[in-house]
């Protein structure tokens, strides 16, 4: 169980609410948007030395680096479908979603977007540090706590 992960983000995440409140979505999204690009960028930069990928450009170091975050944040996945171009994983337990929950949010728009907006970026500023052609992308995002997102992790031409 993800208790600690989960408490960090509900603490995170409740921080957000208020700074909506405080600030507006538009000024809250802008400053996050910029902190969160440059926590992803050490930390894809920090994941590349540790895993000795560096110089490693291909799609299978983007997924280890990708992989070795999500697991550092407890993060359950699996590969659910490959391809030359990328890789789609399902994320069954995810400690964002649960830090939303704390924070007392549902399964809804907001929660989406908010996914879309601190989730994927922060994933895309980590795989970008081994291939500036990497990018993450949300297939599917889950409908309940109980339900899984699909998470795909693309490699551009």
């Amino acid at each position: 169980m993800r208790v600690g992960v989960r408490r960090a983000y509900g603490v995170f995440l409740s921080y957000v609410i208020a700074t909506i409140k405080e600030l507006g979505t538009d000024k809250t999204v802008e400053l996050l948007s910029g902190a969160i690009k440059r926590r992803g960028a050490a930390d894809g930069v920090e994941l590349i030395d540790i895993l000795g990928l560096k110089g490693r450009k291909d799609l299978d170091a983007g997924l280890a680096v990708y992989s070795a975050f999500l697991s550092d944040s407890e993060t359950e996945h699996q590969v659910a479908e490959r391809s030359e171009r990328s890789v789609t994983l399902r994320i069954d337990g995810c400690p964002m979603f649960d830090g939303y929950h704390a924070a007392g949010m549902t399964c809804d728009y907001l929660t989406e977007n908010l996914c879309k907006n601190i989730t994927l970026p922060i994933m895309t500023a980590i795989v970008s540090q081994v291939n500036p052609g990497l990018s993450v992308t949300l297939k599917k995002f889950r409908s309940s706590p109980d339900d899984f997102c699909l998470e795909e992790l693309i490699l551009k031409p």
